[in-house]
C-alpha cells in the first residue's frame, strides 16, 4: 500500500495512492477512512487506472467534493482522464472534467477554485504550464491571478516539476524555478 496524499474533513481522512485494499476493505486508489477506527467507510468510488503502477497522486477537498488527479481514465464509468471530482456523499463522479494531458503532482482547494501543479502540458485548447487554476464547475477556464502585483495567466507558467504549491491561509505560494533556472 502506497499513500501519496491525504485530506481530512471532520472525522474522515481521504487518502489517495496506489493500493487495492485499505482500512480492511477493497478500495482502488482512493478511500475514506474513519479516523476513530481506521476502517474504510462505505464511500467507495470506482476508478479505472491506465496501468497497474498508476494511482491517485493527489487530492483536494471542497465542501461537497473531493478533487483527484492521477493515472486514471474513468471514475464510476464516466470518462475522466487524469483529473476529476467525486461527490463526498454519493461517491459518484461529478460533472467536473478539466481533461488535462497530464496528472497533477499536487492539488489544493482554495477560495472556491482548485489549484493544480504538475507537468500539465495542455488543458482544453491551452498549452504550457505547470500551474493551473480551475473553478469547481464542470467547464474549466483559465484564471489570471495577481501574484505580488503582477497579473499572471497561471496556465502559462513554467513547465517544470521542480515547483511546489502550498496553501498559506487564504492565499497560496509557488516555490521553485522554471526550465531556464529562473526563480518563481
Amino acid at each position: 500500500t502506497l499513500i501519496f496524499d491525504i485530506a481530512i474533513a471532520g472525522e474522515i481522512m481521504y487518502v489517495g495512492g496506489n493500493f487495492a485494499r485499505i482500512g480492511g476493505q477493497a478500495r482502488t486508489g482512493v478511500a475514506a477512512l474513519d479516523l476513530r477506527t481506521a476502517k474504510a467507510t462505505e464511500w467507495n468510488p470506482t476508478l479505472r487506472y491506465f496501468g497497474p503502477f498508476d494511482g491517485t497522486a493527489t487530492l483536494a477537498l471542497s465542501d461537497n467534493s473531493v478533487f483527484l488527479s492521477g493515472g486514471f481514465q474513468s471514475m464510476n464509468g464516466q470518462a475522466r482522464s487524469q483529473m476529476g471530482a467525486i461527490d463526498l456523499e454519493s461517491g459518484l463522479a461529478t460533472d467536473w472534467n478539466p481533461n488535462p494531458t497530464d496528472a497533477a503532482l499536487r492539488m489544493l482547494s482554495l477560495n472556491g477554485n482548485v489549484i493544480a501543479h504538475g507537468p500539465i502540458r495542455r488543458v482544453g485548447t491551452r498549452f504550457g504550464g505547470s500551474l493551473a487554476v480551475f473553478p469547481p464547475e464542470a467547464a474549466p477556464r483559465i484564471t489570471t491571478l495577481d501574484l505580488l502585483g503582477q497579473q499572471v495567466d497561471v496556465v502559462e507558467q513554467a513547465g517544470d516539476q521542480r515547483m511546489r504549491v502550498e496553501q498559506l491561509g487564504d492565499a497560496f505560494a509557488v516555490h521553485g524555478s522554471d526550465t531556464n533556472g529562473d526563480s518563481v
